[in-house]
């Protein structure tokens, strides 16, 4: 599998531009390098969305936290920085009392 670069040669790119100037854009900050991900194919759109259902009902049933669809972002590490969004997500209960729902990516 190869990986495509938008900023090969360039400066690298923190989380906070990665939102302000690519959050069109379907990619992932790997090392301050912005990666794009391609749409995934259907087998494993069913497979996430399966994962992400089974998921949530457990998490809701046994008041555990909150779960995240594809789409959210998640600060992985800083310097360089490393935003990743998953195909689902959790987040403990006591985490999200600790730092409410971000407008922007889930801090590390």
């Amino acid at each position: 599998m190869s990986t495509v670069e938008f900023n090969a040669d360039v400066a690298l790119v923190t989380a906070e531009d990665l939102l302000r100037e690519y959050g069109d854009i379907r990619c992932d900050l790997i090392d301050g390098k912005v990666r794009p991900m391609a749409p995934c194919g259907g087998e494993h759109g069913a497979l996430a969305n399966d994962l992400g259902a089974m998921l949530s009902v457990f998490v809701r049933t046994h008041k555990l936290g909150r779960c995240f669809a594809a789409e959210t972002g998640f600060l992985i590490a800083r310097d360089p920085d490393t935003v990743m969004a998953p195909d689902c997500a959790f987040v403990r209960a006591n985490r999200l009392a600790e730092l409410g729902l971000p407008r922007s990516f889930f801090p590390e």
